[in-house]
């Protein structure tokens, strides 16, 4: 049996990426890790490729994205509420 998992588009990994990221923070919100950039990448890319068809490289440049836009911690905003 084969498993098909979904494309994201890169607006959906971003959302699906924060999830995530909320999912890896304290009480106080704050992701406490010692990985190198180039390491979370490489984490956050397995926690979100193990449930969706994702690549690397969208991975990085959503990441990206949200640390210069500083959306990482501000989840009213990026949902909307």
């Amino acid at each position: 049996m084969t498993v098909v998992k979904r494309s994201l588009s890169k607006f959906e990994l971003l959302k699906e990426m924060h999830d995530v990221l909320k999912e890896m923070t304290d009480d106080n919100g704050v992701i406490c890790d010692d990985r190198h950039h180039d390491d979370f990448v490489r984490l956050l890319y397995r926690k979100l490729s193990s449930r969706f068809a994702v690549d690397l490289v969208d991975v990085k440049s959503v990441f990206d994205a949200m640390t210069t836009f500083d959306l990482r911690g501000n989840s009213k905003s990026l949902r909307g509420k």
